[in-house]
């Protein structure tokens, strides 16, 4: 990344969690992303990998081609509304919690979510 570019990653960084700073890193140079990276290979052969960029790009596309009925699917996909109540589709936690469609004496989940970590 341009060093330029890296004032707005660095204000674009101070507000993601911790969790996630810690997983993301931002390099100024090629040198200082080699040290650090696990396995050159992933780079193409123009950068110090072994696949040239124009087989990459290609295999790509490809991979993406493969995946286009899937992807485009997606576009499809739809809620369908009129299974939620009114206070459901307001956002109403309690309305989600109390649907017709469970017992609250015997559908609960004991415990307490507020460390709960989905990755």
């Amino acid at each position: 990344v341009h060093p330029s570019i890296k004032y707005a990653l660095d204000f674009g960084m101070s507000l993601i969690s911790e969790k996630i700073k810690k997983r993301v890193k931002v390099f100024t140079n090629l040198e200082e992303a080699k040290k650090n990276m696990p396995d050159l290979s992933m780079l193409p052969k123009e950068y110090g990998g072994t696949v040239p960029m124009a087989e990459m790009i290609a295999l790509w596309k490809k991979e993406l081609l493969a995946a286009r009925p899937q992807l485009l699917a997606h576009d499809e996909m739809r809620v369908r509304l009129e299974l939620f109540s009114e206070g459901a589709r307001a956002g109403a936690v309690s309305a989600l919690r109390n649907n017709g469609s469970c017992n609250p004496q015997t559908d609960v989940l004991a415990g307490s979510f507020r460390k709960l970590q989905v990755d």
